[in-house]
């Protein structure tokens, strides 16, 4: 497959992720058909569902399930009053025990433990400091218009895609100057990576850093809180680091590591 097309898929398949996740928002109860997200992509349904799906590793019914359990988990965490078979209604179940069923094979548990117990995981995040290795990464510069990083993100993707990176292999990180604007798209090394050709080499990391995880609002935002900021590095630069595909995955459901470096003296 050639580099363009690959590109291409993303983007169609993003968009499609969006579509269905807005589609979702407003029509809580309806179910999105196959014919209507093909048309979205601007694919053959046949051939949509296999792009999809090699993209994604699910099917877009599976990710229409998810977002719907998600979004329903989120009301009953912070509704003490929601009542389950009102909330299986809302989001297109036609009975209580039917969405208890899908419920528990998502959450690992009964819909009702969930009623009223706070904000759900998604919306935390956690710190530590580490101590991170020197990493080394293949690098692809990003553009000063954030406008565009997308597309470099894609692009780099694809190159990861056409050398035949597994998934597993597909280490992603946004390098961040020290003056915080978006400077690399990077892809940790190993055997799989090395192989790419045409991009840079450069080393990051070593040394203490306060490490945040979660999702990006809420790691950027308990980032800001903690006491070590004041001590950070500003000769080096931040790692952020995808724990998902963000082209594929709603705000929401976005999972990030930052990485920010500490100058060790001051801590002491």
């Amino acid at each position: 497959m050639k580099l363009a097309t690959l590109i291409d898929h993303r983007k169609r398949v993003r968009t499609c992720v969006e579509y269905l996740a807005a589609s979702l928002r407003a029509r809580p109860q309806g179910w999105p058909s196959i014919a209507e997200l093909a048309e979205v992509a601007n694919l053959s349904p046949y051939h949509f569902i296999r792009v999809y799906r090699r993209a994604t590793g699910e099917t877009p019914l599976v990710t229409a399930r998810r977002l719907k359990l998600e979004e329903a988990r989120r009301q009953l965490l912070q509704h003490r009053q929601a009542s389950v078979l009102d909330v299986a209604l809302e989001h297109g179940y036609e009975s209580a025990a039917a969405f208890s069923r899908a419920y528990a094979r998502q959450f690992g548990a009964a819909p009702g433990a969930a009623k009223g117990s706070g904000l759900p995981a998604a919306d935390a995040a956690q710190a530590s400091l580490v101590r991170l290795p020197v990493l080394g990464m293949r690098t692809m510069a990003l553009p000063r218009d954030n406008g565009a990083v997308g597309s470099v993100f894609d692009e780099f993707m694809g190159h990861l895609d056409l050398a035949d990176v597994p998934r597993f292999g597909q280490d992603m990180f946004c390098v961040i100057s020290p003056d915080l604007r978006l400077a690399a798209a990077g892809a940790l090394q190993n055997p799989w990576v090395a192989r790419l050709p045409g991009l840079g080499r450069q080393l990051f990391g070593g040394g203490l850093h306060a490490c945040v995880r979660g999702q990006p609002d809420a790691a950027w935002s308990l980032l800001r809180r903690m006491p070590a900021l004041p001590h950070r590095d500003e000769e080096h630069p931040i790692l952020l680091r995808y724990l998902n595909d963000p082209a594929y995955k709603t705000r929401d459901e976005q999972l990030v590591e930052l990485y920010v470096p500490l100058r060790e003296a001051a801590l002491r």
